[in-house]
């Protein structure tokens, strides 16, 4: 059941054709009004509602009473300053009432009305009419606050209320796209509400429900309504897309796989309509695609959609069908359809290289709107990062290449070293920035580690954690680090297999490594034996193995440079990878086996490694926060001192921006 619960009007606005206006809107004080009147009567909520407004009258037979219902006042201009309401009037939808002069009459609407305002026109006829009272009953779908947010501004907490308001008001049988107007479920609306109500209120059913109402809505063609349940089917191309990206989202957040898994055929049928239409000669989608292809409401863009010309789709809607073919390519991986992920994981690489490669404008450093467009929007430059259709050319991963919500280019070109620092953030820069610098400082194939840090001028400690990592997660292919940490090989090749007897005398006895250089050892051997699993238990597998071996050289370069934090990983290093890599060793003893056993023992074996990388990552995290906060207050002192000293720039003077 909806949610349904008095709320009171909170003021009279202003009045005419009355000597005098009770506070009636109490509900204590009638409004009385005599016969042969014409009066007005602006009434304010305070703030935007829906609610079943409920009006109660006694006599006044042969009256007519107006109501109007309106979010703001006009003026010649439209609508203003919600607040304001000099020289300006209420438009809107309307009820009339008609009372038979009766005692105790109740008029209500048979659908709610959506209001901060309401405007009371009565004329009354030979009798007079007494308004009792006026009020609203608030509805809405019944969500729960769970999740909160807090801040010592007050205007964040303002637009926190109002913001929940909003969704609120948007959600009742289903999403709506607006209250007062359409009140239709539509696509480009409705994943945004959707993440809104998972988050702050965690109910889940509104989702369920849109996504199943997008499913029914689908046409012959196989694609979805933009907007659903609706008398007038129209079809927005995108918004399909959209639907995708609802059931991967829903994915993300609940374990629900019998629910995301009856979605899979609708979401092969909307693929296949659009990947029918990518174009041979651009490798972008063609250009006209069918229906109303909506992007957004740009003012120079006619009836919303993305520019294109005659001889080349959108890049936009282009990379708008890589992310979803990207997100159907997660669920089909999940639910064991290896064959359509790589397909599908296949096309979006291939839209993303031809955008990049046909639409990349390097004197502007900036995506254009389609190939030879004169137009670079925001749209697709953002489109371009949550795509990573950057992460190629900046050497970095799709994990890596992490989104940033505003693009600066709104105002400015970009330059694309200042799109990685936004992109890749300051650790991930950090990083690159000293692997290139170890790089630039080898001269051969084969390097010795001590001397190429003094050359690069870094840290010897931080140079080994560095190229551990590199080698680790694979940002250096094929590189290899001696056992002794002495020695780096561009070319793992040319490391030796063994060390070459010499005729020196016997050299003294080693001295006993320590605990945590034998972690190391361990931790080496173990990222080897992972490259060498790779491409012998299949592709799902070999995608759990980089991440696996990513993730595992970064827990072994952190307890390298925290060697007090060896304890906390005691059962990963003495129980997880010794019984990771009896798992793997089972795997690879099948051989080429084709049996149904031996498949079903790769594929549990690949879905374990799922398990076990989620447990590592979290692992990882787990390990960083202590020094978060420890690195947290030496930057916090550190920047005291220098304040101190007088050592920090004035910015403030350089740009004038004190007040």
């Amino acid at each position: 059941m909806m949610e349904l619960t008095e709320q009171r009007l909170t003021a009279v606005r202003r009045q005419q054709g009355l000597a005098s206006l009770p506070t009636f809107i109490d509900g204590r004080s009638p409004l009385k009004i005599p016969a042969r009147t014409k009066c007005t009567v602006l009434l304010d909520q305070g703030f935007l509602t829906t609610a079943y407004p409920e009006l109660k009258v006694s006599g006044g037979k042969g009256s007519k009473i107006k109501l109007t219902y309106s979010e703001a006042l006009f003026d010649e201009r439209g609508k203003g300053n919600r607040n304001e309401i000099d020289g300006r009037e209420c438009r809107g939808f309307a009820d009339e009432f008609l009372p038979d002069g009766a005692d105790g009459r109740l008029f209500r609407p048979l659908w709610f009305k959506t209001y901060r305002y309401i405007q009371l026109d009565i004329e009354t006829g030979a009798a007079p009419l007494v308004v009792e009272d006026l009020y609203g009953i608030y509805t809405g779908y019944p969500f729960d606050v769970r999740g909160s947010f807090e801040s010592d501004d007050p205007a964040l907490e303002k637009i926190w209320e109002t913001g929940w308001r909003t969704a609120r008001l948007c959600a009742h049988e289903t999403y709506f796209d607006c209250p007062y107007y359409e009140q239709l479920q539509y696509a480009g609306d409705t994943r945004i509400q959707a993440l809104i109500s998972l988050y702050v209120s965690g109910d889940d059913r509104l989702v369920r429900k849109a996504i199943r109402m997008y499913d029914l809505s689908r046409s012959y063609e196989g694609i979805t309504c933009s907007r659903y349940p609706s008398h007038i089917p129209q079809y927005i191309p995108p918004f399909s897309l959209y639907w995708i990206g609802m059931i991967h989202d829903y994915w993300m957040h609940r374990s629900d796989d019998a629910f995301v898994r009856s979605f899979l055929p609708g979401i092969r049928t909307v693929l296949s309509w659009f990947t029918e239409k990518i174009d041979p000669r651009t490798g972008l989608l063609k250009n006209g695609l069918p229906h109303w292809n909506f992007t957004d409401w740009a003012t120079s863009w006619e009836r919303g959609i993305a520019p294109e010309s005659d001889s080349s789709g959108s890049a936009i809607t282009t990379l708008q069908l890589a992310a979803a073919l990207d997100d159907a390519a997660d669920l089909m991986r999940r639910y064991d359809r290896p064959a359509e992920a790589k397909e599908y994981a296949a096309i979006s690489a291939g839209l993303k290289k031809n955008v990049y490669e046909k639409c990349w404008d390097a004197s502007k450093e900036l995506l254009r709107d389609y190939i030879g467009s004169p137009t670079y929007s925001q749209h697709v430059n953002i489109m371009g990062i949550l795509t990573a259709v950057g992460a190629g050319p900046l050497g970095l991963t799709h994990d890596e290449f992490m989104a940033i919500p505003i693009l600066f280019g709104v105002f400015t070109p970009v330059t694309l070293g200042f799109l990685f620092m936004a992109v890749v953030g300051t650790k991930q820069m950090t990083y690159f920035s000293r692997l290139r610098r170890l790089l630039r400082a080898a001269n051969d194939w084969t390097c010795d580690l001590p001397s190429l840090a003094r050359k690069a001028q870094i840290k010897q400690e931080t140079a080994y954690d560095t190229v551990t990592r590199a080698v680790g997660s694979g940002d250096l292919p094929n590189a290899a680090i001696s056992d002794d940490y002495s020695t780096l090989y561009l070319d793992d090749s040319l490391m030796p297999t063994a060390a070459k007897p010499t005729a020196a005398p016997q050299a003294e006895p080693a001295e006993p490594l320590t605990d945590a250089e034998q972690f190391r050892r361990e931790g080496m051997d173990f990222l080897n034996y992972l490259k060498v699993c790779r491409g012998k238990l299949g592709t799902d597998a070999d995608e759990e193995l980089a991440a696996m071996k990513k993730t595992c050289a970064s827990i072994m370069g952190f307890v390298h440079n925290h060697p007090e934090q060896l304890n906390r990983v005691r059962r990963f290093r003495e129980y997880y990878l010794p019984t990771t890599r009896k798992l793997l060793d089972t795997a690879q003893g099948l051989g080429d086996t084709d049996s149904a056993n031996a498949a079903e023992i790769r594929r549990d074996i690949t879905g374990i490694l799922h398990t076990l990388n989620q447990a590592y990552e979290k692992l990882y995290d787990t390990l960083l926060q202590d020094v978060s906060m420890d690195v947290s207050t030496e930057i916090d002192t550190l920047e005291a001192m220098l304040r101190q000293d007088g050592l920090t720039h004035d910015f403030e003077a350089d740009f004038n921006t004190r007040s």
